[in-house]
């Protein structure tokens, strides 16, 4: 797949970017009720764009990388699936350069339920926030509504290994675990300028790539009521945040658990 977009905004910033991606997937039956299968996809976006200036450059280069790919195991006399996935967004150190380089997955593919959809989301936002505010960078950057990564895999790479289990017809049961590094230094402008070196979202430093880890863990029961089924869910996780998230004394995140419910009615 090959996209080519030439944009002119409304305040006569420019976009000139073409993205290709490929996608492949595949099974193979290794045993009776026994399945193997692959399935990845890599994009690439080259182009410029004037639409994220900084101080130095009115037009930068756009060259992002993403991958994610799964490996696993279905046995299907059993009901179980042995997955193992893993992802790389390419990331960006350096926002006042002549070069965009974070890749931000699409906001629909979810990866965990804490750390991309929570930590990492509310830490960039804070970001942004921050390095837009006149008041406390003077000059504020063109660009820095692009700081956040609303949930998304963004300037990560990840593996993320789970377990399913269909033990009758409705019922699903799945275990996962999520690790997570970033893939450059973990910069935030406002607190680089705060702190007087390449600095992270609460004031460490910039080197520190570890992103964190994550448990999870997910139930779902159904029944078919004739023209309706109903669908009953549980989604538990716990994070614990890595050191790209301490402060400038070195204190760690708190450790962050999650418990939701869900109810569904399909007709």
């Amino acid at each position: 797949y090959v996209a080519y977009r030439n944009q002119t905004y409304d305040d006569g910033d420019e976009l000139e970017i073409t993205a290709i991606d490929f996608y492949g997937q595949w099974q193979l039956e290794l045993a009776h009720q026994v399945h193997g299968y692959v399935e990845g996809e890599i994009v690439g976006v080259l182009g410029s764009t004037t639409a994220a200036p900084n101080f130095d450059y009115t037009r930068v280069d756009v060259r992002q990388l993403g991958f994610a790919a799964r490996v696993g195991l279905r046995l299907d006399r059993v009901g179980l699936d042995f997955r193992v996935e893993g992802g790389f967004a390419s990331g960006d150190a350096d926002t006042g350069d002549d070069r965009i380089g974070r890749f931000t997955f699409d906001n629909d593919y979810r990866v965990g339920l804490i750390l991309f959809q929570e930590v990492l989301a509310w830490s960039s936002a804070r970001a942004a926030v921050l390095a837009g505010h006149e008041d406390l960078v003077g000059v504020t950057q063109d660009g820095v509504e692009l700081l956040p990564t609303n949930g998304s895999v963004a300037g990560a790479s990840y593996i993320y290994p789970s377990i399913s289990w269909t033990p009758v017809h409705w019922l699903d049961i799945r275990f996962a675990l999520l690790v997570a590094q970033a893939t450059s230094d973990v910069v935030s402008p406002f607190e680089t300028k705060a702190q007087g070196s390449a600095s992270s979202y609460r004031g460490a430093p910039a080197s520190n790539r570890d992103l964190g880890l994550e448990i999870d863990f997910m139930a779902e029961a159904r029944w078919d009521l004739r023209v309706l089924q109903l669908r009953f869910g549980i989604e538990a996780a716990y994070c614990i945040p890595g050191r790209a998230f301490d402060d400038a004394e070195g204190n760690r995140m708190d450790d962050i658990a999650l418990v939701r419910g869900r109810f569904q009615l399909d007709f």
